[in-house]
């Protein structure tokens, strides 16, 4: 089903088996990673293509006009890509809000204006989602920092020419690399869970009054954390 380059308009039979059993959140979310997938298969053609001519980065020649050919495909794949996701998401949206009307069990009656509800956005939902993504940037900075002290400290792998523990080590230093592996593990499911609450937050700062609006927010955010 991933593979293939066309979706009917409806989304196809698979896109609606998920939204019988699933809900229209997460249909919505399936057409998204359907929609991106099958425009990476176009970029992977181009690329190809671009290999296979042979196109370097050298100072000039057929080859040089090669790679800048090919850096133009690629902006113009991503202008493609950009102006067909926002058509789509017109059509997801239309589509997913026609069929569904359950109201929001959350939503506040309220007379603010629509701006006010931008700047709340702006100005508690960007720096959440800042301070979110350097929080996962720094575990990942440490968790490499911790590994690399391991190796090459701790292992001493800079002069034995080695690369991991097992080396100098042996088993205990295999059990240290598996525990950090381990540790890393734990640390991404508790992001995971924290994507999760941040999320939904996020989503009712807009306030929407109709359930699905709130969870296709939900999914999106989700997916891009």
């Amino acid at each position: 089903c991933w593979l293939r380059m066309y979706t009917p308009e409806d989304g196809g039979a698979f896109l609606r088996l998920i939204e019988d059993q699933h809900g229209t959140a997460t249909a919505f979310v399936f057409s998204w990673m359907q929609f991106y997938t099958q425009h990476v298969w176009i970029l992977v053609v181009l690329c190809s293509i671009w290999l296979c001519i042979g196109a370097e980065p050298v100072p000039s020649g057929a080859q040089r006009a090669s790679w800048e050919l090919g850096k133009l495909g690629i902006l113009f794949w991503g202008a493609a890509v950009a102006f067909r996701r926002k058509r789509l998401s017109k059509q997801l949206v239309a589509c997913t809000l026609v069929r569904s009307v359950t109201p929001n069990p959350d939503f506040v009656e309220d007379d603010w204006p629509e701006w006010v509800k931008y700047l709340k956005i702006l100005f508690v939902g960007v720096p959440l989602l800042g301070a979110f993504t350097a929080a996962v940037n720094l575990t990942l900075l440490m968790i490499t920092n911790l590994l690399v002290y391991m190796i090459y400290v701790w292992g001493d792998c800079a002069r034995l020419g080695c690369i991991d523990t097992e080396m100098k080590h042996g088993f205990v230093g295999w059990l240290s690399e598996v525990g950090v592996d381990v540790i890393m593990a734990i640390l991404f499911e508790l992001y995971f869970l924290l994507a999760k609450v941040l999320a939904k937050f996020l989503a009712s700062l807009r306030n929407h009054n109709l359930q699905l609006e709130v969870r296709m927010l939900e999914e999106m955010m989700i997916v891009s954390l």
